[in-house]
């Protein structure tokens, strides 16, 4: 199949999941399956619509053969991880997620979704090291989420541990935090609290007045500033 025949399947596979009327959806899609019966993106646009509609046994059956057809895929890979996890196995959903991003180191999604699992099972470290290297892909606001769970799972660590390292690193990352979402509240008193816990109790006072300080007009250079 070329580049512009898969390109043209997944503009109708668009065009259907776009629709309005998501009855009609499954039944568009087996038909353009009927024509293109080895194709992967139909496989899956096929499974997830079944998954929708709660028919959990045939979304497994065409996710399976998408697998088969292109066992090398990390989407792939990932949605049959989302669809144990959404079964309960959650042993063999973390192992569809391992594979998916060891085929694609870069996939943030994949590493979030791992550290979120290992946070709930209260397993802190598995859950920062996998945070981390989310963290190491996108430190940008679209993964936001990311960003502030590692900072909260390396606080976590720290009662455990007694390592101060964790300290820092929890505060560098609530920093860049800070800098892509300003004046955060929370935020500022997640990193004052740091603070104190490292002995920075000047650090903590500068913040906490910037936060609470007054404006005043400074007449000699017709500048505002805040007044500690």
């Amino acid at each position: 199949m070329t580049n512009s025949e898969q390109k043209k399947i997944i503009d109708k596979i668009k065009i259907i999941l776009n629709d309005q009327d998501q009855n009609s959806h499954i039944h568009k899609l087996l038909e353009i399956e009927k024509d293109y019966p080895n194709d992967v993106a139909i496989k899956q646009a096929i499974s997830q619509t079944y998954l929708k509609m709660d028919e959990n046994t045939k979304a497994l059956k065409y996710i399976n053969e998408a697998d088969k057809l292109s066992p090398g895929n990390y989407a792939i890979k990932y949605n049959l991880g989302m669809m144990h996890k959404k079964f309960k196995k959650n042993d063999e959903a973390i192992n569809f997620f391992k594979e998916s991003v060891k085929l694609n180191p870069k996939f943030k999604e994949g590493f979030n979704i791992l550290a979120d699992i290992y946070y709930n099972k209260k397993d802190y470290q598995t859950s920062a090291d996998y945070y981390l290297k989310s963290k190491h892909i996108d430190k940008t606001k679209n993964n936001l989420f990311a960003l502030n769970r590692l900072a909260e799972t390396l606080l976590r660590l720290y009662p455990i541990k007694q390592n101060k390292d964790l300290l820092i690193e929890a505060k560098k990352n609530y920093q860049i935090i800070d800098n892509l979402t300003p004046n955060n509240d929370l935020i500022l008193q997640n990193i004052i609290n740091i603070n104190n816990l490292l002995g920075l109790r000047m650090d903590s006072v500068l913040i906490d007045k910037s936060k609470n300080g007054i404006f005043v007009l400074d007449i000699s250079t017709n500048a505002i500033k805040v007044e500690y």
